[in-house]
């Protein structure tokens, strides 16, 4: 039986991608944001999560996830499932991108990801950042087949998926669930295809109608936020707009880059470049497989990038 040599160089990067995130996990320090995840999950353990409102505003099932685990009573244990889970995000950034892209492409991108520094630090690092990105890439990839593939068992299963990733972390769901209906919107009317819009929009009454029982929660903590936290006294400032396109294409706050990696502050405008000029290119080829790639990944970062300059969301 002939192994193909893809898939042969993919496990290979694959392993690359885990050795790089195991390499000294075990001497890694335990940062200040790690200290509260480890604090949050005993609260969940212990059943007092919910009660007051803290300064950390995420639902509790990643707390849940974290403390389930600590109970192994090893920290290394923890961060090598972290590990493994960023393993996996480059696996699924290698299944969306064949399908959008080609498997040329796909074995390139996933090479970048596997050695990628930030990609590498959020696979150690115990916060929310690459679980989410799971959810992200496979909820995304769902919805690739439901609306390219006509698969229509997918409306059952994104529904499930968004209220795990809900309860997870509410900022990111809702902002990539509202680019997957804007994406479902204009591939079911643009294309006249008004039934895949039904049916996702069943299936999204559903998963909100469950996301909202931690509405009042949300409130609480939304409230705290506005008196205390980074929502407190927000004002405009237009020169902040860029900043959100910045964040996401360098990962790292312009503080810390100025301070320490003044470099990547050419990478801005050069990864930026590259994006758009992928998606032109794509356009060219498949119009409707860029559109799709388009509203994905750019709608959330133009909704955060309108918000920003009242409310800084995000550090």
């Amino acid at each position: 039986m002939r192994v193909k040599w893809s898939l042969l160089i993919v496990l290979f990067i694959l392993l690359v991608g885990l050795l790089l995130r195991l390499y000294m996990l075990h001497d890694k320090p335990i940062s200040l944001d790690e200290d509260d995840s480890i604090l949050f999950s005993s609260y969940a353990m212990q059943g007092t999560i919910l009660h007051p409102p803290t300064v950390d505003a995420h639902p509790p099932l990643f707390y849940y996830l974290v403390g389930l685990l600590l109970l192994f009573d090893s920290l290394y244990f923890v961060r090598i499932v972290f590990a493994l889970l960023g393993v996996l995000g480059i696996y699924l950034t290698y299944v969306l991108t064949k399908k959008i892209f080609s498997e040329r492409l796909a074995i390139i991108t996933i090479f970048l990801l596997s050695v990628a520094p930030m990609h590498i630090a959020y696979s150690q690092h115990l916060r929310h950042y690459i679980v989410m990105s799971l959810f992200f890439l496979l909820s995304t990839y769902l919805l690739y087949r439901y609306i390219f593939l006509r698969d229509t068992k997918i409306s059952y299963f994104l529904p499930i998926l968004y209220v795990f990733s809900f309860y997870f972390d509410v900022n990111v769901t809702v902002f990539y669930m509202l680019a997957h209906f804007v994406t479902v919107i204009y591939f079911s009317y643009g294309k006249k295809v008004t039934h895949l819009f039904r049916r996702y929009l069943y299936g999204l009454i559903a998963a909100s109608l469950v996301c909202a029982l931690w509405l009042p929660f949300l409130f609480k903590q939304v409230q705290y936020y506005l008196v205390e936290g980074r929502l407190a006294n927000p004002t405009f400032d237009i020169f902040s707009l860029p900043y959100p396109f910045y964040k996401f294409a360098v990962m790292t706050d312009l503080s810390t880059t100025l301070t320490h990696f003044p470099y990547l502050l050419l990478l801005f405008p050069l990864l930026s470049f590259l994006m758009l000029r992928g998606c032109y290119k794509l356009y060219q080829e498949s119009p409707d497989k860029s559109i799709f790639l388009f509203l994905n990944f750019f709608t959330q970062i133009f909704v955060v990038a309108l918000l920003w300059p009242f409310f800084k969301i995000y550090s």
